[in-house]
């Protein structure tokens, strides 16, 4: 129970950050947002390690690993999101979004097949929930507008979305005594030193004047650091080391219901006949993905139980 109710929290927080972020480019310059996003979610973090002032559980062996997996998994799809929603439309960068699980499927199949069960089942509601993803927009198709490049950035973006997914699971398997805070701390950190170098390159640092923004970017700003990025990292990477990347993944097909959820209870607009089936069609790949992994769950109990039962035997 505990982890569905992250999953519904994290689904809340990302599903809601896309009105947030809308709020804070608005007047901030779109990488240099992210950075101060990345900030206030790493001032997060510190605060709370020092609280707690427990000893260190990342070797300074691994620390490269984490920083890699923390480029993949934050850093660089921020990158590449806020430099390829420039020349894409918002529908294209939402499919993109919803596609990660795919992605993670596919990239788990290639490269990292022993670390889940590959299930025609599980495959199935995959192939579901990206299909819901494409019912909501399938109106905006023909009006998919921006550039090449821009779509091509935002590909790249699900991809190390799913890779980042991957990496933080192989980070886990083999190093359960990794604090799980400390482990998002030092992801943060260097996907904040990357996207502060990407602004520096990319962004023109005169237009950055704070003494001109208003009141809503910096609430803006908070919000997304502290609740969509530092409390849902926390859970995201919770789910991932308790459900598995896979199962996990699936919160990204969530997300888009849940944004079309608080744009209506924001702005007013009305989810159209599409939206209302693509939700239902998402619904019902998880249901598939979730029902497969609690069957699989099921076996394995029964494995146990029937060992327990013959070494009592003898």
């Amino acid at each position: 129970m505990r982890q569905y109710l992250k999953l519904i929290a994290l689904s809340s927080f990302w599903g809601s950050s896309f009105l947030a972020i809308k709020s804070a480019i608005a007047e901030v310059p779109p990488i240099f947002a992210a950075t101060l996003r990345m900030t206030v979610a790493l001032t997060f973090f510190i605060v709370v390690l020092a609280v707690r002032r427990r000893a260190r559980t990342i070797p300074g062996r691994l620390l490269p690993r984490v920083w890699l997996t923390g480029l993949f998994s934050i850093g660089i799809p921020f990158s590449l999101l806020f430099l390829g929603i420039r020349d894409a439309s918002v529908c294209f960068t939402g499919i993109m979004d919803g596609s990660v699980p795919l992605w993670t499927f596919l990239w788990l199949v290639v490269f990292a097949r022993q670390l889940e069960p590959i299930t025609p089942t599980r495959f199935l509601g995959l192939l579901l929930g990206l299909g819901g993803i494409l019912v909501i927009f399938f109106p905006h198709l023909n009006h998919l507008g921006g550039g090449l490049r821009g779509k091509l950035l935002l590909v790249l973006m699900a991809n190390a979305y799913a890779i980042g997914v991957l990496l933080n699971r192989l980070l886990f398997v083999g190093a359960k005594q990794i604090d799980l805070l400390e482990n998002v701390a030092h992801q943060t950190a260097a996907s904040l030193l990357y996207l502060l170098c990407v602004s520096f390159i990319f962004e023109d640092w005169s237009l950055i004047q704070p003494m001109r923004w208003g009141l809503g970017a910096y609430a803006a700003i908070l919000y997304l650091g502290l609740c969509c990025t530092a409390l849902a990292w926390i859970f995201f990477y919770s789910l991932i080391r308790e459900w598995g990347a896979l199962r996990a993944s699936v919160v990204c097909y969530l997300t888009p219901p849940m944004a079309m959820l608080f744009d209506f209870l924001v702005t007013g607009t009305p989810a159209s006949p599409f939206e209302l089936a693509g939700t239902a069609t998402i619904l019902i790949g998880v249901a598939l993905v979730e029902s497969q992994n609690a069957a699989s769950q099921r076996r394995r109990a029964g494995v146990r139980a029937c060992s327990a039962a013959n070494t009592a035997a003898r």
